[in-house]
């Protein structure tokens, strides 16, 4: 009957796999406690890994106002931004990005370009990545998000230098598949 042990039976059950059980739990807790952001960060996000989006966008904008914490903010926001709603995912990261005095991390400033390109500002997501790299010159990441916003502007040559140096940054990383195919692709629509 306590949130708190609810929300942590939540996390635990999602981590082994259970989330019908931890849907229950997160459910629980947002009865016990309904001003608690993380029991409905949580949800949304299980429901959207569940393909259940609509769901999800519905608690994710419900934990919104609720959120005060940078970590719970960026959540939500990346979550809002996976479910469709880059226009309300901008405002919850400008939110994060604010709720700390620290500098923002990197991967907050990239999901804040990611949720600028999803919503049509393709030049202030280019903007944001490119202040990104001059800030921190090896966040991969950075560079393969990058090498893909020139690629959606058809600027070939620089898409390609941008994919080469995610390669070079993380040749083994978790996008390096599709960094090489689309390296190769954009070098050859360069020539």
């Amino acid at each position: 009957g306590f949130a708190s042990e609810q929300l942590i039976l939540g996390l635990a059950l999602e981590d082994s796999g259970d989330d019908e059980g931890a849907e229950a739990a997160y459910r629980a807790v947002i009865r016990l406690s309904p001003r608690e952001p993380t029991s409905r960060t949580s949800l949304g996000l299980l429901l959207l890994r569940t393909s259940r989006r609509e769901q999800a966008l519905l608690e994710l904008r419900r934990a919104a106002p609720l959120a005060e914490s940078r970590a719970d903010l960026a959540a939500i926001g990346a979550g809002l931004r996976r479910a469709g709603d880059a226009a309300m995912a901008r405002r919850v990261l400008a939110e994060a990005v604010s709720a700390d005095e620290a500098p923002a991390p990197p991967g907050l400033r990239a999901e804040i370009a990611l949720a600028e390109f999803a919503a049509g500002q393709r030049p202030q997501a280019e903007q944001h990545l490119r202040a990104l790299l001059t800030d921190m010159p090896p966040y991969a990441s950075a560079h393969y998000l990058l090498a893909n916003v020139l690629a959606a502007r058809e600027a070939w040559r620089e898409a390609a230098r941008e994919y080469e140096a995610y390669l070079r940054a993380e040749p083994r990383g978790a996008d390096a598949d599709q960094a090489r195919g689309r390296r190769d692709y954009v070098r050859a629509r360069s020539r």
